[in-house]
């Protein structure tokens, strides 16, 4: 996701709570009769910034004081696609680059106010700075003035050469754009009058055709001039300053730049090359390994790289050493950086976390993007968005489906919605025609065309660097007075091309309308040589350069410039095709003193022409091939007639409107089929794949002959399923067009069953018994238990329970059982519990013992409790059980004692329950200390009775 930089007078912002948007309609009315008070309220607000969740399809605004998300915003249908969004305080515009469609969000209601259409794909985008906003469509070099609240124009457009760069205001609220087909960047100013369209100034940076690339700062721009590698800063209307870069590969800068260094990052070498308000440069190396540096953000005296392929962070500091460990952020390696109201805000797009960084380099976590107690966390069902209207570059391809119908409902994200208003959708007028393009061809430059490179493989051993191989197939062409040179890419050697030089049939260099020597950056594939003589006959040669010097030359085929050229042909058409291809057609071209013999098509992206074929003869259609051009990037077309003796006309205007190249999305990705936690449902979980440059509207998930339709989410419950039952689930993605994705799967799981119960073993102890089993849970979750005799159920973990407190020798049955959400399943167990005998021992010479031990009815020593029972020294009975003794008439005081009579045991209250005969009904009792009980003596082998 991209999300621009606004700079503005005001540096504080939107804080919106159910008590400020009160406060800010308030303050709108006492503004209305001009009390102003509409300024104030804004200028309490804190600093904040709006970031986009892929996952959730939601926008939250992260408060920069307390680190916190405030408020969130559902977007409907933008759940995994990558957006835009650009915003102030009050006003907030984002597009859906899946869909094209551009939206206004009103921060003070949390309502979309309108929305309009655009060409899908990257290559259109909308800007916002106070009450200004504007849709930029770079391949046809039209900058479009729009009311931020309706989307409306304000006055015609304004028409600048295709293929523009860049795009962002300054502080005095100019907004910037590079146009390399000139050499020039363009300030729009904003219109004066809702009539007029905004005002423009240019000002020259570079030859024309160079590739330029621009970041634009509190007080003007810095243009970066790949081709020449100069870094130029603008203030006003001319160049305050002009300062040579070595640049080891090909350059990015980030969109703004806050502050007096200007980073320029080398992602492949994984460089960043500072130049300061002096003029100084200084290179710093970021570590790691891979191509997959994003721009690096300058803030408050340190750069800060992200890296796409780890979603790493590094910080450098203003001598280029690592301020600490790298930036991680889970769950994510897309990661936004953004400056606004003195803050660094870091955003895991793809994730549910963020950071806030501030002045001092203090940085606080946003834990949780997705918090239930703010505004926006409960909400009510979604309301439709504004419906999408006609703008001057309306979509094409196949269309949607009509309606989809979805059965069961799926299981989505747990993330809230904001209901929306319908207003009225916004139509914008026509653009204006496109003027032909420059006789100079724009820079040939293709940056990378996916917003996330594939994951980082493992390191393998790389063959020592070389100079480059020699370019392939450099081609000649004549026109009038110049000779249009193209050429194929030269092999690196192992290290980046970071150019092209052309140079003459000598070998010599050719030389710029100003006298330098002619390179290209090392993307650029053509280059046109102007000021030569009609009727004479040129070759040419192209080598090109790396960091371990300049390779061979490859030459053209002799070629004569003249003024009999051939006429571009008009009218020029194309249409995406299903398949990933995209047809051009246009009307023959004418060839004044000849006849055409053959045509060259030019693809133009947002970043100018990335590839040129030559048809084999003078057909007028061509059909480019199924990825030769990047899917999701918006493509427009050029084309140039070749006559029979070689000569080339001028190009022809783009053809309009663009087109988005697109094919089948991929296979969903990390398909999961899992047993639910309910009867007869199984849970299927899967990762959205690339659309691959349509929206993906809906997937299809088929199981056992049924297929259901799931839309915006990319789980589903699948239910109404037997229980036991196996589930073969595969999921196909649906784009907007109809097309299907290769399916994911089969992945097979099992429904919930009733649990299955195996016994293996049991044991027992005197108060004891165990059950030893195994249990197959059936997909659910489990419970097990083991009741004895209406005893209380004891349970325990599902392989062993133990059930305590019973008595020795006695025999016990019950049933051991497991539950799962599906039923129950049940095991008969019988136990009998180890017998714990004691032996009487009562020892005198006096005579005391001569009669035996009493035995009673009851733990105590009462004539009612007397039997006629006595137990004689070495009389052993079975036990069961023990009990506190209790006063009797024969015995007031409980604890007895045995004295001498059994040697070693301490006086005790407590009573043992014994079989005193046969068959004992009982209960009958003998005083413990009476009693030596096997195994020690040990009374906690007996329960209480």
């Amino acid at each position: 996701m991209t999300t621009a930089h606004e700079g503005r007078s005001r540096r504080v912002g939107a804080y919106v709570t159910i008590g400020t948007v009160a406060a800010v309609l308030a303050a709108a009315v006492l503004t209305f009769f001009g009390l102003g008070a509409f300024d104030r309220a804004v200028a309490s607000y804190t600093p904040s910034a709006w970031v986009f969740s892929r996952a959730a399809g939601e926008l939250g605004r992260v408060n920069g004081l307390t680190a916190r998300v405030d408020t969130r915003v559902k977007l409907e249908g933008t759940a995994g696609h990558h957006v835009e969004v650009s915003h102030t305080d009050t006003q907030l515009l984002f597009r859906d680059v899946e869909t094209g469609k551009v939206s206004a969000l009103d921060l003070t209601t949390l309502q979309i106010s309108a929305s309009l259409a655009t060409t899908p794909g990257e290559g259109v985008q909308a800007y916002i700075r106070g009450q200004v906003a504007y849709v930029v469509d770079r391949i046809h070099g039209e900058v479009r003035q729009i009311d931020p609240a309706t989307l409306a124009p304000v006055g015609p457009a304004v028409q600048l050469p295709p293929g523009l760069r860049g795009g962002e205001f300054d502080a005095d609220g100019r907004f910037w754009l590079a146009v390399p087909a000139e050499g020039t960047v363009v300030a729009v100013t904003a219109a004066a009058k809702r009539d007029t369209p905004p005002s423009t100034q240019p000002v020259p940076v570079a030859q024309p055709d160079h590739d330029l690339a621009v970041s634009v700062l509190d007080q003007g721009v810095a243009v970066l001039d790949r081709t020449a590698q100069h870094l130029l800063t603008v203030h006003g209307a001319k160049v305050a300053a002009d300062v040579p870069v070595a640049l080891p590969g090909p350059a990015v800068v980030a969109a703004r730049t806050s502050g007096a260094q200007v980073p320029v990052t080398v992602p492949g070498s994984r460089k960043v090359v500072v130049v300061d308000a002096s003029g100084t440069a200084q290179t710093f190396t970021v570590p790691g390994s891979g191509g997959g540096l994003r721009p690096a953000v300058a803030w408050s005296g340190r750069f800060y790289v992200a890296d796409s392929r780890t979603g790493e962070v590094f910080v450098l500091t203003a001598t280029g050493a690592l301020a600490g460990d790298p930036i991680r952020l889970p769950g994510s390696t897309d990661v936004e950086l953004q400056v606004r109201d003195g803050r660094l805000y870091i955003n895991a797009v793809d994730g549910s976390t963020a950071l806030v960084v501030d002045a001092a380099h203090k940085v606080s976590a946003v834990t949780d993007k997705y918090p239930d107690d703010v505004t926006g966390g409960q909400p009510p069902a979604p309301v439709p968005t504004a419906t999408t209207t006609a703008a001057p570059t309306p979509t094409t391809g196949p269309p949607a489906p009509a309606t989809t119908t979805t059965a069961p409902p799926a299981t989505k994200l747990p993330t809230p919605r904001t209901p929306t208003i319908q207003p009225p959708a916004t139509t914008l007028p026509p653009a204006t025609t496109h003027p032909p393009a420059t006789t100079h061809p724009p820079a040939t430059t293709q940056p990378p065309a996916t917003t996330q490179p594939p994951a980082t493989a493992t390191p393998t051993p790389q063959p020592t660097a070389q100079p480059p191989g020699p370019p392939a197939t450099v081609s000649a062409t004549a026109g009038d007075r110049k000779v249009q040179l193209t050429w194929g890419p030269a092999a690196d050697n192992g290290a980046p091309v970071t150019g092209y030089a052309v140079v003459d049939g000598n070998g010599a260099p050719v030389r710029d309308a100003a006298g330098n020597p002619v390179t290209v950056s090392g993307t650029t594939r053509a280059y046109a040589i102007t000021g030569l003589t009609n009727g004479t006959a040129y070759t040419f040669g192209v080598l090109a350069v790396n960091a371990k010097g300049s390779g061979p030359v490859a030459r053209s085929q002799p070629v004569t410039p003249t003024a009999q050229v051939p006429q571009p042909p008009g009218g020029v058409t194309a249409t995406a095709n299903n398949d990933g291809t995209v047809t051009v057609t246009w009307p023959a071209g004418t060839a004044p003193g000849g006849s055409v013999a053959r045509y060259q098509v030019t693809a133009h992206s947002p970043n100018g022409p990335v590839m040129t074929w030559t048809t084999s003869g003078a057909q007028t259609t061509l059909t480019a091939p199924a990825g030769s051009l990047a899917y999701g990037v918006q493509v427009a077309f050029s084309v140039v007639t070749v006559d029979d003796k070689g000569a080339l006309s001028a190009a022809s205007a783009l053809s309009a409107p663009s087109v988005t190249p697109y094919t089948a999305p991929s296979a969903p990705g990390n398909l999961r089929v899992t047993t639910a936690t309910a009867t007869g449902q199984v849970d299927v979980a899967w990762d959205a794949p690339s659309g691959n440059g349509r929206a993906i509207s809906r997937y299809k998930v088929s199981y056992n002959g049924t297929t259901a339709d799931v839309t915006g989410a990319t789980t589903y419950r699948i239910t109404g399923l037997a229980a036991g039952t196996s589930v073969s689930v595969t999921v196909v993605a649906v784009n907007d067009a109809g097309d299907e994705s290769p399916p994911a799967g089969p992945q097979v799981a099992q429904t919930m069953g009733q649990p299955k119960l195996t016994l293996t073993s049991q044991d027992q102890g005197y108060t004891w018994v165990r059950v030893t089993f195994s249990v197959d849970a059936g997909g659910g979750t489990t419970r097990c238990g083991l009741t004895l005799q209406g005893r209380a159920t004891a349970e325990g973990n599902c392989n062993s329970i133990t059930q305590g407190g019973l008595q020795p020798g006695t025999r016990y049955t019950g049933v051991l059982t497991v539950t799962n959400e599906a039923g129950r399943a049940e095991h008969p167990v019988t136990f009998l519990t180890t017998a714990l005998v004691g032996t009487v021992h009562c020892v005198s010479s006096d005579g005391y013992c001569d009669r035996g031990i009493g035995v009673y009815t009851a733990p105590k020593q009462d004539t009612a409790a007397a039997t006629d029972l006595r137990g004689r020294d070495g009389q052993r009975y079975e036990t069961f059980c023990k009990a506190h003794g209790q006063p009797g008439n024969q015995a007031k005081n409980p604890v007895l004692s045995a004295g001498s009579y059994n040697p070693g045991k301490q006086p005790s209250d407590w009573w043992i329950r014994v079989a005193a005969v046969v068959n004992d009904t009982g209960p009958h009792y003998v005083p413990w200390v009476w009693l030596n009980l096997d195994a020690g003596d040990d009374l906690a082998n007996l329960p209480e009775c």
